[in-house]
């Protein structure tokens, strides 16, 4: 609810209280009794007009509880805050999240291909103190002021990816998930905003969620992630685009996200030293040539109810699927078999910064095509419901004639 110009998130998940070790030293506990510190969390986007998070952790180390009121402001004016209540027991830590609406601000055209930054700032009111009481930050002051790097204009794409395969590589040879995924997106002109997820989904719910036109999971992650099931669930239904490299995950993702809408059926998983691609019955046919591995390229045979759009072997290789007002994307196929890398006689664009080492085949850049669009707009929007809602929300005091009569009405009635 919006109350005197600050939004609450009173009951927003992913909290994690903890007790504080007298024998631990931590910077803020030695600053002052009770400390607040604001940070982004980890892996995450703020796209203008879509809701996003800021991690604050609360120090009281003090022998009493602590109860107190933390807002954060995006304008200057402070016209508009989002808060949320805090309560600490004695001597102990609170890491948690507020969510906020990140200002619907356009990018200049001096700006369109750079970072743009917005400052915001943050305080934490002791409600314990008589008259109330503002509790210094990190570095002693009253207010937190910090700045927020905002997306680039363009899709924003999360990949949920084994731990450390974004950052190393055992064989250099080998072809990653994310491989499938960058060399697509810059064969589509979609340059920015590519966010890795090594430890699943972000933690928050559906509004962690919120800034992602696409999301492809290539790890079990999610599947060991009862919350993180239930946001890409939401997510998905309220227009997001899925894309589950079935390949490398666990079929029971698919069973989790969908619950009785996924009637697909898992036959077994095979791998293939012979690939050929081939274009369903209702799909435009491509190019794709047999192609040779000497290591097998993973691949699940399964039947499916839907149409697929690619084929091997008879099997389905890739299908969509609409759910809610998004859209499901399946690949069965593993990702050497989509891409490759380029030969000696080819000639590959390339720009000095946004390049990749693989070149696509016809079949992924065609599949891909509308994967890559932005996330279409909510059917209610958001900004029409507040208007009409606050038609019904009076703030006038009856008087109390009114008051009296009403209630000799219900003793009547009774």
């Amino acid at each position: 609810c919006i109350c005197s110009g600050v939004v609450w998130a009173a009951g927003f998940p992913a909290q994690v209280l903890a007790q504080v070790d007298p024998r631990e030293s931590d910077p803020l506990e030695r600053q002052q009794p009770v400390a607040l510190e604001v940070r982004e969390p980890v892996s995450w986007v703020h796209v203008p007009g879509r809701w996003s998070q800021l991690e604050l952790r609360i120090i009281n180390s003090r022998e009493e509880p602590f109860v107190g009121l933390s807002t954060t402001s995006l304008d200057e004016q402070g016209t508009l805050q989002f808060g949320r209540r805090v309560r600490l027991p004695p001597r102990s830590r609170l890491l948690t999240r507020q969510p906020f609406l990140v200002p619907d601000v356009a990018l200049s055209e001096t700006e369109a291909d750079g970072i743009q930054e917005l400052d915001y700032q943050s305080l934490l009111l002791d409600e314990g103190a008589a008259g109330g009481e503002l509790v210094r930050g990190k570095f002693g002051s009253l207010r937190i002021h910090e700045t927020l790097w905002l997306a680039r204009p363009g899709p924003v794409i999360g990949i949920v990816e084994p731990p450390g395969t974004s950052y190393k590589r055992v064989d250099p040879d080998i072809i990653l998930p994310a491989d499938v995924v960058e060399t697509s997106r810059l064969n589509h002109r979609k340059r920015h905003n590519l966010v890795h997820f090594e430890d699943g989904v972000p933690p928050g719910g559906e509004a962690s969620l919120d800034g992602y036109d696409q999301l492809v999971i290539a790890a079990d992650s999610v599947l060991h992630d009862a919350e993180a099931v239930t946001a890409v669930r939401r997510w998905l239904f309220a227009g997001g685009q899925l894309w589950v490299m079935l390949d490398q995950v666990d079929a029971g993702i698919l069973d989790a996200l969908l619950g009785d809408e996924y009637t697909g059926q898992v036959v077994d998983r095979v791998g293939l030293t012979s690939v050929h691609i081939e274009s369903g019955p209702q799909t435009m046919r491509v190019d794709e040539k047999r192609r040779e591995f000497d290591d097998p390229v993973p691949f699940v045979r399964m039947l499916i109810d839907e149409e697929p759009v690619y084929t091997v072997n008879g099997w389905p290789a890739a299908y969509w699927r609409s759910y809610g007002e998004g859209r499901l994307l399946v690949t069965t196929l593993g990702p050497e078999a989509w891409i490759r890398r380029p030969l000696e006689s080819e000639h590959i664009e390339e720009d000095l910064i946004w390049r990749s080492d693989y070149v696509v085949g016809p079949a992924i850049r065609r599949l891909t095509a509308p994967f890559y669009g932005p996330r279409p707009a909510p059917l209610l929007d958001p900004a029409v419901l507040e208007t009409q809602a606050r038609e019904y929300i009076g703030y006038s005091i009856p008087s109390r004639g009114l008051v009296v009569g009403v209630l000799a009405g219900f003793a009547v009635l009774l």
